[in-house]
This record gives C-alpha cells, sequence and structure tokens, in this order.
C-alpha cells in the first residue's frame, strides 16, 4: 500500500549555480495535489524554469502522483517543508538520469 505523500530532491543548478534544481514527486488526489503545488509555487517563488511534468495513477490505489521539477533561488529549511505536508521523503533516486525518460522510467516503474 502506498501511502500520500511528497518525495523530495533537489540539486545545485547546472545552468546557473546560485539556484537549485527542485524535484518533488506529490502522491495523493487530484485536489491535495493542486494545493500543495500552489503552497510549493508559492514557497520557492520566483521559479527560474519549470520543466514539463509528469502525471499519472497510483496502481491499484485510489491515489494518483504528480512530477514537479523546476529551478529556485530558494532553498528552503526541511521544516519549512513540512509546513507544506507533513510526510515528506527525501528521496535521492529523483533526479534527470542521462537517458530518454530516465526519472519518468524511475517513476512509473516505482509507482505505478
Amino acid at each position: 500500500m502506498i501511502e500520500r505523500q511528497v518525495r523530495y530532491h533537489s540539486l545545485r543548478s547546472r545552468r546557473n549555480p546560485q539556484w537549485m534544481e527542485w524535484f518533488f514527486l506529490i502522491i495523493n488526489d487530484n485536489r491535495y495535489i493542486r494545493e500543495i503545488s500552489a503552497k510549493l509555487a508559492k514557497t520557492f517563488a520566483p521559479i527560474a524554469e519549470e520543466y514539463k511534468g509528469l502525471e499519472g495513477t497510483i496502481k491499484g490505489e485510489n491515489l494518483r502522483f504528480k512530477l514537479l521539477h523546476f529551478e529556485s533561488e530558494k532553498n528552503p529549511e526541511s521544516g519549512e517543508l513540512t509546513r507544506i505536508f507533513k510526510k515528506m521523503i527525501k528521496d535521492y533516486s529523483l533526479y534527470d538520469r542521462q537517458s530518454i525518460d530516465g526519472l519518468a522510467n524511475y517513476i512509473r516503474r516505482k509507482f505505478s
């Protein structure tokens, strides 16, 4: 059984070293995904570049997932992130892969 959660990871931006590249995988129902996405956008504003996201359903569960991937100059503490959603999980496997759709394949293998 997969629980409602937000998984995240951040890396130093390759394009702009003063900024961070953020990955958030939100697992919840559609309403909460929209709410959490809006809170993240507000917390990390301004966002320099937002990349194509990924959405889907969790197999065997009544939940959906959405990947948010963007760059921001902000680097909030983990305590600030848990105010957005209590179950925040640091996931070192959330990062761009060299292969086409590498991150998407990781997410689909693990959650759908």
